[in-house]
C-alpha cells in the first residue's frame, strides 16, 4: 500500500510541475523563468499622423504632439516610421512596424 501511495504522490508532483513548463519551448532552450519574459515596453506606438504642418502620434490610445509627456517620458522626436521618448536617464525608440523597443 505504501508503494502505491508513493507512486501516486510522484505522479501528482510531476503533473503539477509539467503545467508550469511552456509546451512550445524548444527542447534545447534553457529555461530562464517568467521574470525575463517582459521584453517590451509598456508603451505601444499605434499611429503616426502627418498633417503636413506638424506630426502627431497615438501612443497607448493617447493623441500626442512633440514635447508632450506620457509617464516619465517626453516625446522628443517623431520620424516617418518611429518615435523617440526621452527621460533624464534613458531613451526609448519605438517603431511603428515592430513591437520591439530599443533601449
Amino acid at each position: 500500500m505504501f508503494k502505491y501511495s508513493v507512486l501516486l504522490l510522484m505522479i501528482f508532483a510531476w503533473g503539477s510541475h509539467s503545467q508550469s513548463v511552456d509546451p512550445t519551448r524548444p527542447l534545447s532552450a534553457s529555461y530562464q523563468g517568467a521574470t525575463t519574459q517582459k521584453q517590451f515596453s509598456q508603451y505601444v506606438l499605434q499611429s503616426i499622423i502627418d498633417s503636413g504642418q506638424r506630426k502627431k502620434v497615438v501612443i497607448n490610445g493617447k493623441l500626442m504632439s512633440l514635447g508632450d509627456r506620457i509617464g516619465q517620458y517626453q516625446l522628443s522626436a517623431i520620424k516617418d516610421n518611429s518615435v523617440v521618448l526621452s527621460s533624464p536617464d534613458k531613451e526609448l525608440a519605438m517603431s511603428l512596424f515592430s513591437p520591439v523597443v530599443v533601449q
